[in-house]
């Protein structure tokens, strides 16, 4: 069932969400449909974008303060200035064209205090001075958009002053589980309590209480307005005389095509206007339209500034910590091996998945885990049209060589024979089977797995934010770049995750030069400090699994002697790059092209074996296609004196295929622990999940917050290319 948008998202809904138990039944009530045909559609236009949140919005400088800032960056430095994007105490990033003060941003914070620290650090980390532009007056503030077309203006009433609330901890508590946004799930509030750490009659009377006091200005569904129609975006300014700007604002907020309209802080000669006015029309016209009525109304603006770009839209966070005061101790080129205490807050998990065949659901995880470790992704995974799960089509010798070549292949002359007795069958239908599981994508290669910093080369982890309306763009220049051999879009701000094959360390700043060159985006680069763990084996079910097989193959007598030929292993590592060949004699193959014997290349792979740059020969699956739908990467931010011995206790447990130190970046990444879990479902994935983070919490104040990043697809998935 299809809820019309026009009929879903009217005021109600986008204002006034009930606070009872069970608010989703109660608004499917009202507009006569069944709560799980709600939260369908609910999920559905959050998964597309349509939805920013369900929660609330409160009355500005109510329960914190904010601040509009910008910054007058020259062009060629947007990209790095751009990270100020990243800190979790600003709201909205918007690229303006108009005027030299062209990145604006939107901050939030607890106390002025609070936010002079954070226009500070801004400052100290770009290099240049923001604007501070405090809201002095509210005029009119509603983001509530009407979808119906040429609806009738409601008259609107001067904003009612606000007296600030006294709130204790506690509150803040719910004020900080709240900026997360309720969740599309039966019981939304039950889950707000449980993060809040509140009982839920203390959490529905303090929201009643907010509500009625005009402290939280509406409650409900936050749409995106680009996504559904609204996509012009113009910030009109004037510059008008003290003792006449509230009249003049009182009037333009009474038109119509103005959603926002407040005075703010002059700031002398480099700003000289206090009025502003939002427009957000659906097009070209509506925005002369627009036009038109402020100059109606008494004057034209004396400056437009359109939106170009928007690089972060959500709900101001006046419950964000605040970044300690900036030295150069805590800035990110001096972050490697640094404690530095900054804590990032936690997002909220979106709770157990709901089932329509259920009229209720209740609670079954753990909630000793950190809750946020429990949140599903926001696109869980792949469609199912783009990466099906074709474990049904397997049959059980499929599934034999998928498990037993996973862990290792035979280093002889003939290995497909020998490793076709072991299975129970034959070389040549081990050839081709190999060969169809390949071509059907079931295996993303099959061949040496080489630990390439062993032969000079280096693996770099790396990361970006590329924005929705250019995900796809962004998407396919990082896959065009041959240095790039994985490639994952993740559940977080920072939602591209690729690695870096690179045949020299040197080569990693002018390759991330050239990334950001072709992206428009800033990367991030997460090289390996220490490895802890690295064996990703995920099989597929079998009715009835036979022994484990071992391919233990005795190196030649002199194959470990003597001093390795770097050059010669260079060479063999580039002839296997698109796998082992397939056919009887692989080894014999690749001697034929290196011009060498079968005999050298056998001993070359034992010995790079021998000094760890071979990690094994065999078969890599793709999980996803192989039924492992749940791919969690879990990372923390631990004291670095006590990291690694955590480290190498997360890697012992079940579950967990690659466990790393990385380097931080602050402040936009504070992490420096890496894990990653894999499960066939998320069902699967939590309890591994709770393993882990048993582990983590152990460690007590050593641990100061963490997250987990699901995949949502596999971008790209190669060997090495160096």
């Amino acid at each position: 069932m299809t809820l019309d948008p026009e009929t879903l998202y009217d005021a109600a809904l986008q204002r006034d969400f009930p606070l009872v138990e069970r608010p989703y039944r109660a608004e499917a009530e009202r507009l006569g449909c069944s709560e799980w045909a709600l939260l369908e559609q609910l999920e559905r236009d959050r998964l597309d974008h349509r939805i920013s949140r369900i929660g609330a919005v409160f009355a500005p400088n109510t329960i914190g303060v904010s601040t509009l800032a910008a910054l007058a960056v020259p062009p060629e430095q947007l990209n790095r200035v751009a990270l100020v994007t990243f800190k979790p105490y600003v709201s909205h990033s918007y690229v303006r064209e108009g005027h030299a003060y062209n990145l604006w941003l939107v901050l939030g914070a607890r106390n002025r205090e609070q936010l002079a620290d954070m226009l500070d650090h801004i400052a100290q980390s770009t290099g240049l001075t923001p604007l501070d532009l405090p809201m002095e007056r509210e005029y009119h503030i509603d983001l509530g958009f009407s979808l119906v077309p040429n609806a009738p203006a409601a008259p609107r009433a001067p904003p009612a002053r606000i007296a600030p609330p006294a709130l204790d901890a506690s509150d803040w508590q719910l004020i900080a589980a709240l900026e997360e946004g309720l969740r599309v799930t039966p019981r939304p509030y039950d889950l707000l309590a449980s993060r809040a750490m509140l009982p839920l009659p203390i959490v529905l009377a303090r929201l009643q209480a907010w509500r009625q006091s005009g402290v939280m200005r509406r409650l409900g569904v936050v749409l995106r307005h680009r996504e559904l129609g609204y996509r012009r975006n113009l910030m009109c300014v004037w510059d008008w005389p003290d003792d006449q700007v509230d009249a003049f604002g009182a009037r333009l907020a009474q038109l119509p095509c103005v959603n926002l309209c407040y005075r703010r802080t002059r700031r002398g000669a480099d700003w000289p206007y206090n009025l502003f006015v939002m427009l957000h029309p659906r097009d070209e016209e509506q925005a002369e339209q627009g036009l038109r009525q402020l100059a109606q109304a008494g004057a034209a603006p004396h400056l437009v500034l359109a939106s170009q770009y928007c690089w972060k839209q959500e709900g101001t966070r006046y419950a964000a910590l605040v970044p300690p005061r900036y030295s150069p101790a805590n800035s990110p080129s001096f972050a490697k091996g640094r404690d530095t205490g900054i804590v990032i807050p936690r997002p909220a998990f979106l709770g157990p998945r709901w089932r329509p065949e259920e009229d209720d659901i209740s609670l079954d995880m753990p909630l000793s885990i950190p809750q946020f470790m429990l949140r599903p992704p926001r696109k869980f995974l792949v469609d199912d049209a783009q990466s099906p799960d074709e474990t049904a089509t397997l049959d059980a010798l499929a599934r034999r060589i998928i498990n037993t070549l996973q862990r290792g292949f035979p280093l002889s002359p003939y290995p497909y024979a020998r490793a076709a007795q072991a299975l129970g069958t034959d070389e040549g239908t081990l050839i081709e089977r190999l060969r169809d599981l390949r071509e059907r994508g079931l295996l993303t290669r099959f061949g040496p797995l080489f630990q390439i910093e062993r032969a000079g080369g280096r693996f770099v982890l790396c990361a970006c934010h590329a924005p929705e309306q250019r995900l796809d763009a962004v998407i396919a220049a990082i896959n065009a770049r041959s240095e790039v051999a994985h490639n994952y879009e993740r559940t977080h701000y920072l939602n591209l995750w690729f690695v870096l094959a690179l045949a020299s360390p040197d080569a990693l700043a002018a390759t991330l030069a050239r990334i950001e060159a072709d992206t428009g985006v800033p990367v991030l680069a997460f090289p390996k400090e220490r490895e802890y763990l690295v064996n990703l084996y995920l099989p597929v079910p079998e009715k009835q699994p036979g022994p484990p097989v071992v391919f233990d193959d005795a190196p030649p007598p002199d194959a470990l002697a003597g001093e390795p030929d770097p050059a010669f292993d260079r060479a063999l590592i580039r002839a296997t790059q698109n796998g082992l060949p397939l056919v009887p004699a692989p080894y014999r193959l690749l001697a034929d092209q290196l011009g060498c014997t079968e005999r050298d290349i056998i001993a070359c792979l034992h010995s790079m074996r021998a000094r760890g740059l071979l990690r094994r020969i065999g078969a890599v699956p793709q999980h996803y296609r192989l039924g492992w739908r749940a791919n969690a990467m879990m990372v923390w931010d631990v004291d670095d004196a006590q990291v690694d011995a955590l480290g190498e206790r997360i890697s012992a447990l079940p579950g967990v295929s690659h466990c790393y130190r990385r380097p931080r970046h602050l402040p936009e990444w504070p992490y420096n622990l890496f894990a990653m879990v894999h499960g066939r479902t998320y069902e699967d994935a939590v309890p591994l999940l709770a393993q882990v983070t048993q582990a983590v919490q152990e460690v007590g104040t050593a641990c100061r917050g963490g997250d987990v990043l699901w995949s949502m697809r596999v971008l790209k998935k190669m060997g090495v290319r160096i």
